[in-house]
């Protein structure tokens, strides 16, 4: 078997650090996703020198995103506070403003966050090794609280309809990097994600809709985050079952669809979180992954034949890394980011849950 070309996938991630591709250049309110992506990605491949060398120009970068209280006012941008995707409405590039706004005293409205970035802001800032001094914890948690729906979802931004378990794996991820739970109910959130199971037993993004893979990994890992883990034991051997039926070659995310590089973790890390990953075929998962490969670019597309994007190189690295790939940092599945940037002290509680309450 030819093996993953790794130094390709690094160079393609140290491109995209530098200078994003021309098709993500609309994006920017997705900016910070493809930054953690890209950040992540080159920790995992052992390039931490690549980080450290641009360490400040990141920390300052996320910090620039960060929308904190008026200072006139806090109550008036409340709900707006954390991290946005990039500096809209022609607002400058700037670390340590109070607060961000157009005339100077009022916060936009079109100043907007979402619990995407604020996730993926912290989890930057802990692989560069920032130690969140600058993080207005009290200002994301009191936005936090904006977000939470009384059956116990959380929407994804202000004014937003959307509110389903991947807000839910969000909020838990940022409640416990912060270490401050008082935004999520965890009583009612986690009755909303068991409600969320289907009849095929794994997880829909919200109760009565079809299970899915990357819906059944944010339900899991909120679980596991809010120590709920062991919920799953009553059908964990069905879980199990429909886990290791999405693998084809590479994973797909529902029944009967083609697999795709993604799925490698978001399947993966599903069942490691139950101790049960050495139940896949790695070697055929890994065959799948070095088939969607770009020889030239090298990135991992969604599947073979595709054009390789961050997203799918990362989440294929990932579940490598899971499976042990000596070519990797091992990861933190929970988290998102290595065993390395995540630290001892963010594992401890995480690990053998299940196990524990068998």
């Amino acid at each position: 078997m030819t093996d993953i070309d790794y130094k390709g996938v690094t160079k393609f991630f140290e491109r995209s650090l530098n200078t994003l591709p021309k098709p993500y250049q609309s994006g920017l309110s997705n900016h910070l996703s493809l930054t953690y992506f890209t950040v992540s990605g080159l920790d995992l491949l052992k390039r931490q020198d690549i980080i450290e060398k641009e360490k400040q120009n990141i920390i300052d970068f996320i910090y620039s995103r960060q929308i904190l209280p008026s200072k006139t006012n806090p109550d008036v941008n409340r709900e707006y506070c954390g991290f946005r995707g990039a500096n809209f409405v022609g607002q400058p590039y700037c670390v340590n403003k109070s607060h961000f706004s157009v005339d100077g005293e009022t916060p936009s409205t079109y100043d907007f966050p979402n619990l995407a970035n604020t996730y993926c802001a912290l989890m930057i800032l802990r692989i560069a090794g920032d130690d969140f001094s600058s993080v207005n914890k009290k200002a994301i948690i009191d936005a936090l609280k904006c977000r939470s729906q009384e059956n116990g979802s959380f929407n994804s931004a202000p004014k937003s309809t959307e509110s389903d378990v991947r807000f839910i794996f969000m909020a838990c991820a940022i409640s416990y990097m912060l270490n401050d739970w008082s935004a999520v109910d965890i009583e009612k959130t986690t009755q909303f994600i068991m409600d969320s199971l289907s009849y095929e037993f794994a997880f829909g993004q919200s109760p009565e809709q079809e299970a899915h893979g990357g819906s059944t990994y944010c339900a899991v890992n909120s679980l596991a985050l809010m120590k709920k883990l062991h919920l799953i034991l009553p059908f964990k051997d069905k879980f199990i079952r429909w886990l290791v039926n999405k693998q084809i070659t590479g994973f797909c995310g529902r029944t009967n669809k083609d697999p795709d590089t993604c799925y490698s973790f978001w399947i993966g890390a599903s069942l490691d979180a139950i101790s049960s990953f050495n139940l896949i075929d790695f070697n055929l998962m890994k065959m799948f992954i070095q088939s969607a490969q770009h020889q030239v670019i090298g990135g991992i597309a969604k599947e073979p034949s595709n054009l390789p994007d961050i997203l799918h190189t990362y989440m294929s690295l990932s579940a490598l890394a899971i499976g042990g790939d000596e070519n990797l940092m091992p990861l933190n599945p929970v988290l998102g980011i290595t065993q390395r940037a995540a630290g001892k002290e963010w594992n401890d509680d995480l690990l053998n849950q299940l196990l524990k309450n068998e």
